[in-house]
């Protein structure tokens, strides 16, 4: 069995950055944001999330 040393520790960095980015826009706009990457967006609210979206 092979470990990767490290994998666990960079999971969590991802999310702590990926929180990171949404507590940064959140103070900058002053307001609510929610974040989602393209793969993880239900297929059943991609229109209507796509249409109010903002690509930065």
């Amino acid at each position: 069995m092979q470990t990767h040393i490290g994998s666990r520790d960079q999971l969590a960095n991802d999310g702590n950055h990926f929180y990171g980015q949404q507590i940064f826009l959140e103070d900058l706009l002053g307001r609510h944001v929610e974040l989602v990457t393209e793969k993880a967006l239900r297929e059943e609210f991609r229109h209507r999330v796509e249409a109010d979206a903002i690509i930065i």
